[in-house]
């Protein structure tokens, strides 16, 4: 269960969100009005009153975005209304449904009016995070809204084909729309030739959807595009360099988890483009390094993983983006050779190269690299060197699990005070366990399964409160388990010793593990009798949901991964 890039551990879909309206209101939304307290003239009761046919369409408001409406005579000291400090028109709408203090997955529920038509100096709407409907009536109602530059309808229910819903905005609005946002909307079908009418568009985001069919190479019209995302979707065809053509102001790209696309770019060809953010996860690409990648020299989010590449990274690739390049994935593939060191990339925070064939040792690392994923590859060498670096680093996230290394364990954790996640299981790892391991404040799983470490538990991990998973079968562990074991360890959920040399009898004290969903002590020298209070532990016949984050790496029921 090892995390794909972008590495989060939140649900992705708030994130992309959250990152999109960053994305679109930094680049496009300057409101020309004030806010409610500073405007002189009120609003019209036209406008007025088309809001309260709105908000009458409305039948649940968990979040009371809509308590302070019709209370004053003034529609503009709403909340979330924003109108024009000379006019008094109502110039921008903003109910924003995502509430992180509330219980809800969103605030607004009901149908959507007609009645948005008579905001007709309407610049701003974002209606997104809601669970609205969206008929071709209202999709019609705001397509006649000539002033309307930035569109977010993001989680909501539009359903209707993207066509159609291009086709109701193309009556006026698409002469004025800069940013246009409608992912999670349950939209489907193709990117239609009509996109071309949206000249204005800086960025698209129809993301997470189910379109099914091709992209138009209309789209290349577009040229003021700064920003698309076409990600999650079911997208097919040939992508060609005609669909570029125009773009000269792209910087950030996202066709990822659109396995039907094939990328037919020539080696000859450079893109008019400088892109800031690429993500093709998923994508057909290779099969060899894609060339026309080397042009591109301000990337800072790099993902091709899963894209069919089996090539060697060029040396060049790597120097021209040393000092840009924050996220990188390319995990996935059939990339093989030797890493180059990276410890001049200053910026590189996320690095993914898991499930390759490269070779060699693992190169050095900027210092605040936070995630590190070599997972499943041939690594063999350099482990002593990146775990014993002499600063402190900011690594949280460390996978070099399923390699062949085979030098000893060091004890030099404390240079790596925020980590929290240790995968090195599946490679040959002598040496013994030291005590600093989890003595690290966050360090929440310990995965050191199939080595060949060696010699007894440390008496000092009785007090690591953080550690939920402790993973040290098949290694060659012995001594005892001590009666205090399980004092220290209120959080663990998982404990697996199998496969050592423990002796004696084991404690009682394990009882006291109130959190533990798994306990493996098979296959050791253990003596004595079985605690009783051992059945006292019903959480391990627990349905709740087991973190995704702490896989174990071993065969577990499914119902602990919550599938």
């Amino acid at each position: 269960m090892t995390p794909h890039f972008p590495f989060k551990l939140y649900d992705h879909r708030l994130v992309l969100t959250l990152f999109y309206m960053w994305l679109t209101y930094s680049t496009c939304h300057t409101i020309t009005g004030t806010n409610n307290k500073d405007v002189q003239v009120q609003c019209s009761d036209k406008e007025r009153d088309a809001l309260l046919q709105f908000k009458h369409g409305i039948h649940v408001d968990h979040c009371g975005l809509l308590a302070s409406w019709g209370g004053d005579p003034d529609c503009c000291q709403w909340d979330s209304i924003y109108c024009d400090n000379d006019t008094g028109t109502v110039i921008d709408l903003q109910l924003l449904g995502y509430v992180s203090d509330k219980n809800y997955s969103s605030c607004l529920e009901g149908t959507i009016s007609g009645s948005l038509v008579e905001l007709k100096h309407l610049k701003y709407l974002d209606l997104s995070g809601n669970n609205l409907q969206f008929d071709k009536h209202a999709m019609n109602s705001l397509g006649k809204l000539c002033r309307l530059q930035t569109l977010s309808l993001d989680d909501n229910n539009i359903t209707q084909e993207f066509s159609q819903v291009l086709q109701s905005l193309s009556s006026c609005a698409h002469k004025s729309l800069v940013s246009l946002s409608l992912s999670y909307t349950q939209l489907w079908g193709s990117v239609p030739n009509i996109i071309d009418n949206f000249t204005s568009l800086e960025a698209l985001h129809v993301g997470s959807n189910q379109l099914n069919g091709t992209i138009s190479e209309r789209i290349a019209q577009l040229s003021r595009l700064k920003v698309l995302d076409l990600a999650y979707n079911n997208l097919n065809g040939v992508v060609s360099s005609n669909h570029f053509s125009n773009l000269s102001r792209l910087n950030g790209l996202d066709l990822s988890n659109n396995q039907a696309l094939v990328f037919n770019l020539s080696t000859e060809w450079i893109p008019p483009f400088q892109l800031e953010r690429l993500v093709l996860r998923s994508c057909k690409i290779g099969p060899i390094f894609p060339k026309w990648l080397l042009t591109q020299q301000n990337l800072a989010i790099l993902d091709i993983s899963g894209a069919q590449i089996s090539d060697i990274v060029p040396e060049s690739f790597w120097s021209s983006v040393s000092s840009t390049l924050e996220q990188f994935n390319m995990s996935n593939n059939m990339i093989y050779g030797v890493l180059p060191d990276l410890a001049t990339f200053q910026l590189l925070n996320q690095f993914d190269m898991s499930s390759n064939i490269l070779s060699g040792a693992v190169p050095s690392f900027p210092e605040n690299c936070f995630n590190l994923n070599l997972n499943n590859n041939k690594l063999s060498q350099g482990l002593y060197r990146l775990l014993c670096p002499n600063t402190e680093m900011n690594l949280g996230f460390l996978d070099l699990s399923n390699n062949l290394f085979s030098e000893m364990l060091p004890d030099c954790w404390r240079y790596f005070p925020s980590l929290t996640i240790l995968k090195l299981q599946n490679n040959n790892i002598g040496g013994k366990l030291s005590s600093s391991i989890v003595s690290l404040n966050h360090l929440q799983a310990l995965h050191l399964r199939n080595n060949t470490i060696s010699g007894e538990l440390p008496m000092s991990w009785v007090n690591s409160t953080s550690l939920a998973v402790l993973d040290l079968a098949y290694n060659s562990l012995s001594g005892y388990i001590s009666p205090s074991f399980g004092n220290g360890f209120e959080n663990l959920r998982v404990l697996s010793l199998r496969n050592n040399h423990f002796s004696m009898a084991i404690p009682s004290s394990l009882c006291q593990l109130s959190s533990l969903q798994v306990l493996d002590l098979s296959n050791n020298h253990l003596s004595g009798t079985l605690p009783k209070c051992l059945s006292d532990l019903t959480v391990m016949i627990s349905t709740k949901y087991f973190p995704k984050t702490f896989d174990t790496s071993y065969t577990l029921p499914s119902f602990f991964f919550g599938f």
